[in-house]
């Protein structure tokens, strides 16, 4: 027992594993239940949880990158509070206070928009999808306590964005996941217990509330209310213009790279059968978590290497970022080789293919995740310049895939999103980075990036291949 204490001691103090554990668990929370809608309600119902799964992760766009920037700029106001290199002089960036008296303005605001898209676009988006159900009023329901919770998740977002700014990732992360998993295993057992969505949707709760008064009181500690609340020299107007800079660029980029990305399956919700629908966008979502899975590497070093930077030890954060890449690949070879090698060969042997795409589509949608990941780390490495090129990249990207997405979708289908995705992203997101981070860093690209990816890359094909010929 002692032993068990001490290794789960351990584990909780490591950063990057606690937030690849949180990032896991959010997601996983809203996957575990379908396998009961499927097997209870049928197509129909998974269709739609699926397609409200997908519209919350949207809502993330609506923060433009914010999150992200927030806890860099921390990070960094907080070097200035404790370091005088004069190298932080070059970095005229608002103070804590300033920032954080913005940041709850923000999601205030955020939560109220997001709030209102969801009770007027986003009902339009799930009424097709809810028609086609047995028990519509059921569904309305669920998607009525999906809004009404909009607060709660905008404010477990707000919380985690101030402590890992502060450097304060792995106790809050560990919670986190563990509020998490038990929310996943509440929504489970009361969808099992009564068929209905709505009791499943209330029996998360619990836990999330539970979460919610844990960050607020760890924030505290570091003075989060006090920030708040203080309007002294607090210029809101000069804060946002610095943050927005960075930020409306990041989003603009963001809505139309992820949007065009998660958008294809809303659009095919409104005129594919349940039956497509449910398996495209399970395999979506099981994709996204994937992604916040893998980046945890990276997210986890990004305020070490904001430090590193601002005091300018440029190999320090090199060795980072290309340790970080590394292990980000190598989640990308595992989780995605798992899914192909036993999940899929799994449904089918138990006559529930219908769940999830075919082997040959899922190793499409895997390699436009691995040429995403690779350039995504790239880019966040450069992101600690405070120089956002986001808005290019992703808008490239973006337009890439819905003009091509527009072009196939319509003869192809579900083949015709990932071919589309996989195509924009492999030709411009994922090496524009890498020219950007090489001069900018005078980054050994041969050494720390191709000699390591080659072997990775190399383990993917195989996997990726085998699984397909099992699927044969």
């Amino acid at each position: 027992m002692s032993r068990a204490l001490s290794w789960l001691n351990r584990i909780e103090k490591v950063p990057s594993l606690n937030l690849a554990f949180s990032n896991l668990a959010r997601a996983g929370s809203y996957m575990l239940p379908v396998p009961f809608i499927y097997a209870f309600s049928g197509a129909a119902e998974t269709a739609f949880w699926m397609l409200v799964v997908t519209l919350i992760g949207l809502q993330n766009l609506l923060f433009l990158g914010s999150p992200q920037i927030l806890i860099r700029m921390l990070s960094v106001a907080r070097s200035k509070a404790n370091n005088e290199h004069e190298l932080m002089a070059a970095f005229d960036s608002p103070t804590e206070a300033h920032l954080i008296y913005f940041m709850r303005t923000l999601f205030m605001i955020a939560a109220i928009v997001i709030t209102l898209l969801f009770a007027t676009i986003g009902s339009w988006a799930v009424a097709h999808s809810v028609s086609l159900t047995s028990n519509p009023q059921d569904c309305w329901n669920l998607w009525a306590i999906i809004t009404g919770t909009t607060f709660l998740r905008v404010g477990l977002l707000q919380y985690l964005t101030f402590l890992n700014g502060y450097g304060d990732i792995a106790v809050p992360r560990f919670v986190d996941g563990v509020a998490w998993v038990l929310a996943a295993f509440f929504a489970t057992i009361g969808y099992w217990l009564s068929g209905s969505l709505v009791i499943m949707a209330i029996s998360t709760q619990a836990p999330l509330l539970v979460l919610l008064g844990f960050l607020h009181r760890r924030s505290a500690s570091y003075g989060w209310r006090e920030m708040s609340r203080s309007t002294q020299g607090a210029d809101l107007k000069k804060t946002a213009k610095t943050i927005w800079m960075p930020t409306w660029r990041a989003g603009l980029g963001s809505f139309l790279s992820l949007g065009s990305r998660q958008g294809a399956g809303v659009v095919l919700a409104q005129y594919s059968r349940p039956e497509l629908v449910a398996g495209f966008l399970l395999a979506q979502n099981v994709i996204s978590l994937i992604m916040v899975l893998s980046s945890a590497p990276v997210q986890s070093v990004l305020h070490t290497m904001s430090e590193y930077y601002a005091v300018g030890k440029t190999e320090l954060h090199n060795q980072l970022a290309a340790q970080a890449l590394t292990r980000s690949l190598w989640v990308v070879v595992a989780a995605c080789g798992m899914i192909g090698l036993m999940i899929i060969p799994s449904l089918k042997a138990f006559g529930l293919q219908g769940m999830f795409v075919t082997a040959p589509l899922w190793a499409i949608m895997s390699f436009a995740l691995y040429f995403q990941r690779y350039g995504a780390a790239h880019l966040q490495h450069y992101s600690i310049t405070n120089h956002i090129f986001w808005h290019r990249l992703d808008g490239g990207t973006g337009v890439m895939n819905i003009a091509l997405a527009a072009w196939l979708i319509p003869t192809y289908g579900a083949w015709g999103a990932a071919i589309a995705n996989l195509s924009s992203v492999a030709t411009i997101y994922a090496w524009i980075p890498v020219l950007f981070v090489v001069r900018r860093f005078d980054f050994d690209w041969f050494e720390n990036d191709f000699k390591p990816v080659s072997l990775i890359t190399c383990c993917f094909v195989i996997v990726l291949g085998f699984a397909i010929w099992i699927g044969y």
